[in-house]
């Protein structure tokens, strides 16, 4: 999480969607400061001590936060796992409870996949029965502003601007994962059609949340899908991302554990 000069604004860090290089070009260019942990949420901010101490968002100017298309994101995520992403899965500086963002589950599924070989197609399959909500982006309500990965350079250059900053150039590129082409570029190798429909349930809603259209190629989500994404999202805002004590002594718990 990036706190500007003077609250000028506040980013939050989204797993997977270039937040690492936002918060470096925020750093170094625009008076930014990491506050709290890398990918601390909007919520897991305004009740911390930090907040309390210092002034919760409604004194922030502008509050941020990235999202990216679920269909690429996601290969992002298992080429991350496959991968183990230059070591940053077995670093315990990365972990939930050090501030990071990696759990014990994600370290199941890369043993998973790796074990047994799995592609792209089967890791969906197996690990993703429900539609998925995403790292604290559920209600995008919660934030002023949105910069989309498709859009990132034109999406920051309206942030910073609104800000009040002068635009200094363009964001370089950083954390790469090591696969190569976008979901768009390389649809019928990772979504070959028998996995099209199981992907459209799994990852169609966020995606139509978020404002984002399916691809041409795929087929319209189950009807039962967009109802059971609204169930986990409401039961997952309220467990985890309101500012409830329940949400809060379940976020103490999984940092300890790190789950």
């Amino acid at each position: 999480m990036i706190l500007g000069p003077d609250g000028r604004y506040l980013f939050i860090q989204v797993p997977h969607t270039a937040s690492t290089a936002i918060a470096a070009e925020l750093v170094e260019n625009y008076g930014g400061r990491p506050i709290l942990d890398k990918h601390t949420t909007i919520m897991e901010f305004v009740n911390s001590e930090y907040a309390q101490t210092n002034g919760n968002k409604t004194e922030i100017g502008v509050t941020f936060a990235g999202v990216r298309d679920p269909f690429d994101q996601q290969i992002t995520f298992f080429t991350k796992l496959k991968t183990g992403h230059d070591g940053l899965l077995d670093d315990k500086q990365h972990e939930l409870g050090e501030g990071g963002h990696v759990t014990g589950r994600m370290r199941k599924k890369r043993d998973v996949i790796r074990a047994e070989d799995l592609d792209y197609a089967a890791f969906l399959k197996r690990f993703y029965k429900l539609p998925i909500d995403a790292y604290g982006c559920t209600r995008l309500t919660q934030f002023d502003d949105i910069v989309r990965h498709e859009t990132i350079q034109q999406d920051f250059e309206r942030i910073i601007t609104a800000a009040g900053f002068d635009h200094l150039r363009p964001i370089p590129q950083k954390n790469k994962s090591a696969r190569d082409g976008s979901a768009a570029d390389r649809f019928e190798e990772y979504y070959p059609p028998h996995v099209r429909q199981h992907a459209a349930n799994v990852l169609g809603p966020l995606a139509l949340t978020w404002g984002y259209e399916l691809d041409e190629r795929l087929p319209a989500p189950a009807p039962w899908a967009m109802p059971a994404y609204r169930l986990v999202a409401a039961a997952r805002n309220q467990l985890q991302w309101n500012d409830g004590p329940l949400a809060r002594g379940i976020a103490t718990l999984r940092r300890r554990i790190n789950y």
